[in-house]
């Protein structure tokens, strides 16, 4: 009995061919497997019983990095012929298959370095089941052809392991050694390449050591680095970056240097940190971290080698922590072109490590943290993209273009939404630049052809003039999607819930359907609509967009709007922010009496922002969403209390102004900071939790959705997360996918195509 059976999923550039090759060979079964376009063929011939349990170990035996997504048996009338063999790729149709994001270096890999004498510390080995994937690659399907590996030729080894079904490197694409593959080369000002490996790792190692600062060409784009424990290179690396207080993330030499000093606590934290993904993960610090590296936060991005080179410089240097960031300026996009990099920083650092192999897709670091008992992605790159979201129905043809800060893209395959990379804040021209190029590769990799786009409501968002500028020009339909609308989709998107559902959206700033600027909502509805349940009571924005650079901003206005006096308002936050200027709070109060240049907001981004201001955190920010997160770093110092401030709460209105006059009066006599900051997370547990009860009483509808960037405070994603269970509710958070605006598109791609309706692409 023959069959001919597909695979579809994400299973090319995972070693999924050699996979069946064995198991085929190990079962008794004959015929051949090839990569298509559309996934992965075999043509089996065996016993029925055999043929089942066949079938059943593709989906359930299947490497690590791969994800099967449907195994489909048709009878054939095909011969199969002797034994089993793997056949050449087919590029026969429109590409319905995965790209395999890039996968951290496995064991095996790190032993052929140190052991294998072809690759006798060779700093980009991988194989099939390792290595590079969405960074190389050109075209489908995934063959070496097809990738930025395509210029090197394997020497005669190499070709035979890539030959060879039973070795572990049988079509591996960026298979390599010392005698074929790509090289490093350490570049310094003035003077010729240095090439010879051993000796340029000893001379970069030794420049780690000393406190000097390298750049370093890694799998998706450039990084700066330095030893993390050297205060004067961190703070010279800062100074280079032009980044004044956001925190670094740190790459530590292996788990047992990670443990020394923060705490990994729980499956969930050490599954993130060890998983083939390698994502940069949030971890409570065992010690207090030096200023210049943590910024006077209380927890390390902690992430560990994912590539082979990343483990010959810890072994060089003997360091056990490197400060590892994006090698560009604050703001501006990921760097990855060799000219480019060596003309920007040669002179500038002690050397710039690069190697030759090219960099097709550049992708940044991938940022996590477990919350509420699960895992969280705050920044989704390196590991993530561009695996797919499964829709409960299909997007075919739409492109959703996010927002204009953490933007990132989505396309529509079928029921697939293929969310694009972190690309940073629009208002940079190079970032626009970016969105772009990145734009355009998925939609050559995945062969898509937009039937219609989806943006924000907001007219002002650089990526909705793109999509009105777009959909004129390529004469296509336009959807414009509510912001907050967007983020709870997200989540009802990630999760499969085409039903009606709760939603708490709380971020910064969205525009609303009311004109005015929405962010802590309490939504009813599902991707065909809404309506609002509830929300913050409005606070004006002195300033507009000023107000959240400067948080003393938000705090004038909600003390000006909770004492009915701006005189007083002024006194107050004097008393408790002396640093301050007199002369510039009269121009805003003045501003405020007179409604000049201030919006209203039920932004609960800004509300974080007033705390911060009056418990002394911050009166201006310094990166984005500073002054929340200070805030909530400040809770976390503290003790444990269910002590809260007090809070209003009228018909779908939730008043914190009393929170806020309480806060600062209770500072001004002298309270702790933290007590204080913790009684504040407390209060907007227990007013969102009595908001959504009361407004959704008499509602049949239990399940509700977490979407904006808000919830990328883990404290009050606990507390909410427990306070809603108990009271009967079932909560969803994203995972997969970020809460904040690198999210949006998700959600936007989810709500188009509801709202259209179009057929899945027949094949």
């Amino acid at each position: 009995m023959a069959e001919l059976i597909h695979v579809s999923g994400l299973v090319q550039g995972v070693g999924f061919r050699p996979f069946v090759f064995r198991l085929a060979n190990r079962l008794g079964v004959r015929g051949w497997v090839e990569n298509c376009s559309d996934g992965v063929w075999c043509l089996a011939e065996a016993e029925p019983a055999v043929l089942d349990a066949f079938a059943r170990a593709l989906r359930v035996q299947a490497p690590a990095a791969a994800l099967v997504r449907a195994v489909e048996r048709q009878p054939s009338g095909q011969e199969a012929g002797p034994g089993f063999r793997i056949v050449p790729s087919q590029n026969d149709g429109p590409s319905d298959t995965w790209v395999s994001p890039d996968i951290a270096v496995c064991d095996d890999c790190l032993r052929d370095m140190r052991e294998q004498p072809r690759r006798l510390g060779h700093p980009l080995v991988n194989c099939t089941h390792c290595g590079p994937r969405y960074t190389i690659i050109r075209a489908l399907p995934y063959d070496r052809p097809n990738t930025t590996l395509a210029s090197f030729p394997l020497c005669p080894d190499c070709q035979a392991e890539y030959a060879d079904p039973s070795d572990r490197r049988f079509h591996a694409q960026p298979i390599a050694c010392n005698r074929c593959g790509p090289r490093y080369a350490l570049h310094r000002q003035g003077l010729p390449p240095l090439a010879n490996l051993e000796e340029l790792l000893a001379l970069a190692g030794e420049m780690l050591a000393q406190g000097k600062v390298l750049v370093v060409k890694g799998m998706g784009g450039y990084h700066l680095a330095c030893a993390a424990r050297s205060a004067e290179a961190v703070g010279r690396l800062r100074a280079l970056k032009g980044r004044e207080a956001k925190p670094f993330a740190v790459m530590f030499r292996d788990r047992e240097a990670v443990e020394r000093h923060a705490w990994v606590r729980g499956p969930e934290e050490a599954e993130l940190l060890l998983s083939w993904r390698r994502p940069i993960v949030l971890l409570a610090a065992k010690e207090p971290l030096p200023v210049e590296l943590s910024g006077g936060f209380s927890r390390v991005g902690a992430f560990l080698p994912y590539m082979p080179f990343h483990h010959q410089l810890f072994e060089a240097s003997g360091l056990d922590a490197l400060v590892m960031t994006s090698a560009n300026a604050t703001d501006e996009p990921l760097e990855h072109r060799d000219e480019r990099a060596l003309s920007l920083w040669l002179g500038k650092v002690d050397a710039v490590l690069a190697h030759d192999r090219p960099i097709q897709n550049r992708l940044d670091d991938s940022v996590a943290m477990v919350a509420a008992g699960g895992p969280r992605v705050l920044r989704r790159a390196r590991g993530y993209v561009p695996m797919p979201i499964e829709l409960p129905f299909s997007a075919e043809g739409l492109l959703a273009v996010g927002a204009e800060l953490a933007n990132a893209f989505c396309l529509g395959r079928g029921r697939q939404a293929f969310l694009g990379p972190h690309l940073g804040d629009l208002k940079n021209w190079d970032t626009q630049l970016f969105f772009e190029e990145a734009f355009g590769r998925f939609a050559d990799l995945f062969g898509f052809r937009p039937r219609a786009l989806v943006c924000d409501a907001h007219p002002d968002y650089l990526s909705s003039r793109w999509a009105q500028r777009m959909a004129k020009a390529w004469g296509l339909p336009l959807l414009e999607v509510w912001h907050h609308h967007a983020h709870v989709a997200a989540c009802m998107a990630e999760h499969g819930l085409d039903e009606p559902v709760l939603g708490l959206a709380l971020d910064g700033l969205g525009l609303g359907p009311d004109g005015s600027f929405w962010g802590g909502e309490l939504l009813v509805g599902g991707f065909a609509g809404f309506e609002r349940l509830g929300h913050l009571s409005p606070l004006a924005l002195p300033g507009g967009d000023m107000a959240s650079r400067q948080p003393w901003r938000m705090a004038l206005s909600a003390l000006r709007s909770a004492l009915g006096d701006g005189r007083a308002a002024r006194e107050l936050l004097l008393s408790l922010a002396p640093e301050l200027s007199a002369q510039p709070l009269e121009a805003v109060a003045f501003g405020l009496e007179r409604g000049i240049n201030s919006p209203m907001s039920s932004s609960c981004g800004r509300i974080f922002d007033a705390a911060a201001s009056l418990l002394g955190l911050a009166q201006v920010s310094g990166f984005h969403a500073e002054a929340p997160m200070r805030v909530e770093e400040a809770a976390r110092r503290a003790s444990p209390h269910g002590w809260a401030l007090p809070w209003d709460r009228v018909g779908p209105s939730l008043d914190f102004r009393p929170a806020l006059l309480e806060l600062a009066q209770r500072r001004r006599a002298g309270e702790e900071v933290g007590f204080l900051a913790r009684a504040f997370h407390n209060s907007l547990c227990e007013g969102f939790a009595d908001l959504v009860s009361h407004r959704s009483a008499d509602l049949a509808i239990r399940k509700i959705a977490f979407g904006g960037g808000v919830f990328q405070n883990a404290m009050l994603c606990d507390l909410l997360v427990r306070e809603l269970g108990l009271r009967g509710f079932e909560v969803f958070l994203p995972s997969q996918v970020p809460a904040n605006d690198g999210g949006l598109a998700l959600g936007q791609l989810a709500i188009g195509a509801k709202r259209l309706e179009f057929p899945e692409k027949k094949s």
